[in-house]
């Protein structure tokens, strides 16, 4: 956790420095649509803002999905545990394992 913070901090820090030298003003223009000049300062800050928003969601949708599978595959595991009968402790009656069960290796003369 603290390798992403760093790391979060130290692309901050470039993305300040690339903001505090860029400081002139840009129009934006899409198709038929244009916004009026706006420091470069804000639309480096903006789009990073909503890059890392994207990324945010995508991973909480990632970490969603992955805790429902976990929590299925939780549940499949317990069904089957009851489906099994109990195979009691060592010592009862319960050859260990690879003994008794076929599973021994020739023996060598």
């Amino acid at each position: 956790m603290q390798w992403y913070v760093a790391l979060g901090s130290g692309f901050l820090l470039l993305i300040a420095i690339f903001a505090y030298q860029n400081p002139q003003e840009v129009t934006l223009r899409f198709i038929t649509w244009e916004m009026p000049p706006i420091p470069l300062v804000l639309l480096i800050f903006f789009s990073t803002a909503m890059g890392a928003l994207i990324t945010l969601l995508f991973s909480l949708a990632k970490q969603l999905t992955q805790g429902m599978k976990i929590r299925e595959l939780q549940n499949k595991l317990k069904h089957l545990e009851k489906q099994i009968p109990s195979a009691g402790a060592p010592g009862e009656n319960n050859p260990p394992a690879g003994k008794g069960r076929g599973n021994n290796p020739p023996e060598q003369l």
